[in-house]
């Protein structure tokens, strides 16, 4: 059975891998959403205007999307920093129809990007400890040893005082055996020597 420590390290390390999952989700749907409506927005600037030159933004949307995304689900660091590196070049390089918002997905993508390198910290810390990937299965084990270290110990309590209970009945009404014991066929104690 492991030691109170390694119980300890086991659930903080569950809490931790859940915020993981959690901030991993969060940061996922954020790349979505921006991209998504952007590329969304540029599909129709385009088919108003009929101007062919937003295809290039739908490819550097999509670029900075799957630059970001993949930086969180491959946990790469190196992946996620490619998305703001492409809306600079996108700035810099391109004539855009929609320039403006590359101005707003910069430091989108920049917070993203650090968000990112922090929840990849979060999973290499965890891949270092012991039981990596099995911490829900781990903090569920734990759970029911203790629900059944507590259901035991309640148990065991109830089997105590039941029987405290039933020697306290029986301290209150003394029956004949304590009474021969006490008497020694009628003589002193010093007579019975």
């Amino acid at each position: 059975m492991a030691n109170i420590s390694e119980v300890k390290d086991i659930v903080k390390n569950h809490e931790k891998m859940k915020k993981y999952e959690k901030d991993t989700g969060r940061i996922g749907k954020a790349y979505m959403i921006i991209s998504g409506s952007l590329i969304f927005i540029c599909i129709g600037c385009m088919l108003m205007t009929w101007n062919l030159a937003g295809i290039i933004d739908i490819i550097t949307l999509s670029a900075v999307f799957g630059f970001g995304y993949g930086g969180v689900y491959c946990r790469s660091s190196q992946i996620a920093a490619a998305a703001p590196l492409v809306s600079l070049i996108a700035i810099l390089f391109f004539d855009s129809t929609l320039a403006g918002m590359y101005y707003i997905i910069l430091p989108l993508s920049v917070v993203l990007m650090l968000l990112t390198f922090r929840v990849n910290s979060t999973y290499s810390y965890l891949s270092q400890q012991p039981g990596f990937p099995q911490f829900d299965e781990l903090f569920e084990a734990q759970k029911v040893r203790s629900a059944e270290a507590t259901r035991e110990k309640e148990e065991y309590f109830k089997r105590f005082k039941k029987k405290a209970l039933a020697r306290e009945d029986s301290f209150a009404d003394p029956s004949d055996e304590d009474t021969d014991k006490t008497s020694f066929s009628g003589r002193g104690f010093m007579d019975s020597i």
